[in-house]
């Protein structure tokens, strides 16, 4: 089944250019093109599409608002914005209704290369309801305390970056949503920002304090004390993971980019829970309560009640937004790290490994084998079985809140 894409843009000249810099995906992709915002949508109401691809800046209807109608009408879309103009309250404004941002000029290669990789990862989702959900996700919610200090400070006259970098790095939706922003091209960076502290610093404090105040990118739980889901403990757990892999790329002699990758990769690892507890909370009640009463794992729990696992649901929001693939492939293996296409990349090892150290140091229980056989069998593959002890005493050290691994 081909792909349907939608390109707009008021500009015939544009859309002359697309039609020929992609003439040869037209056996792959069904492509239309419209001259404005109301040609598409009237368009989408006579043809399904996959895709809809639109400048920034039109007449009558300007790319931001096309997009959000779309996200009303069609949220089975994804939404994709293509413009020339990088100002950065042209972004704002655009960041709730868009997946992804691409910066003219824009080759042939990076247009089907972003198509291609929004679209490939719905085979992690099977099941459509379920993708839809997601694609219509603004942001993963963010604890309401850390909220609420993150606006107190940013409120203060003299607030450092590295403050709000602080505050930012210890909450899953506050950086997931930063390192949507950063790393599209409307802030013309030119690479990936894995860091949620280089983040702020590139973005500025106004950026990030009309992200927060008027787009409202960070959202909240008004009722958490009612989700079934222990945010906190949630949290706890990505931090501890997240020390142990930046203390284990620290041991093994990292540069700076792995040690930071490892400890976002540890940090993320889990963040299909909090998009599988927005997506039904009273249903990941039951997967908890599955897990109480029959001893069974996480992803056995929500394949049941789901049809998908955290892993995935994580990895398909992540790599929708556009999120580095050194982030998404740790979210998407940490249980089966040996699927990955290169099991031995540092994030991906130390993410896995850490999340199974740590379990293991917090088991009640004390077993000969503690260690999962699949993780044990990758451990071996990659040529760390060794190290495991070593990097215990590491994960000791991190639950103990000994270890400083700067």
């Amino acid at each position: 089944m081909s792909l349907s894409v939608l390109f707009v843009d008021d500009e015939s000249y544009v859309l002359d250019g697309l039609r020929r810099m992609l003439r040869n995906k037209h056996k792959e992709w069904d492509m239309r093109f419209a001259p404005g915002g109301e040609e598409a949508l009237a368009m989408m109401e006579e043809k399904h599409f996959d895709v809809i691809i639109s400048d920034m800046r039109m007449p009558k209807m300007d790319g931001a608002d096309l997009l959000a109608e779309v996200k009303k009408r069609h949220p089975h879309m994804v939404r994709i914005i293509l413009s020339g103009h990088s100002e950065k309250e042209m972004a704002l404004k655009s960041v709730q209704a868009a997946h992804r941002y691409l910066a003219k000029p824009c080759d042939s290669a990076k247009i089907i290369s972003t198509i291609n990789d929004a679209c490939l990862i719905r085979s992690l989702l099977p099941d459509a309801k379920i993708r839809g959900f997601f694609i219509q996700m603004e942001s993963l919610p963010s604890l309401p305390s850390l909220y609420m200090e993150l606006m107190e400070s940013l409120n203060e006259p003299d607030v450092s970056t590295r403050k709000i970098g602080d505050i930012i790095a210890r909450d899953l939706g506050m950086t997931t949503k930063l390192l949507k922003m950063v790393n599209s091209s409307f802030f013309g960076l030119g690479r990936n920002v894995n860091d949620p502290f280089q983040a702020v610093k590139l973005l500025g404090l106004e950026s990030i304090r009309t992200l927060v105040l008027t787009v409202e990118v960070f959202s909240i739980f008004s009722d958490a004390g009612k989700s079934s889901l222990d945010l906190d403990e949630l949290l706890t757990h990505s931090m501890k993971v997240a020390n142990l892999a930046k203390a284990i790329a620290l041991s093994e002699g990292c540069n700076e980019k792995e040690k930071d990758e490892a400890f976002f990769a540890g940090m993320l690892h889990d963040v299909g829970k909090l998009a599988l507890s927005t997506y039904k909370k009273e249903q990941y009640g039951e997967v908890l309560e599955k897990i109480r009463v029959e001893s069974c794992s996480y992803e056995a729990a929500e394949t049941e009640i789901f049809k998908t696992t955290h892993s995935e649901a994580g990895a398909y929001v992540l790599c929708l937004w556009g999120l580095p693939v050194a982030l998404v492939k740790p979210v998407a293996f940490h249980h089966h790290p040996l699927f990955a296409s290169d099991p031995k990349e540092m994030a991906l090892m130390a993410a896995a490994l850490s999340n199974a150290i740590i379990k293991v140091l917090e088991s009640p229980e004390s077993v000969e084998n503690p260690y999962p056989e699949e993780i044990m069998e990758y451990a071996e593959i990659v040529g760390v079985t060794g190290r495991i002890s070593a990097w215990e005493a590491l994960g000791r050290d991190v639950l103990q809140n000994r270890g400083e691994y700067e």
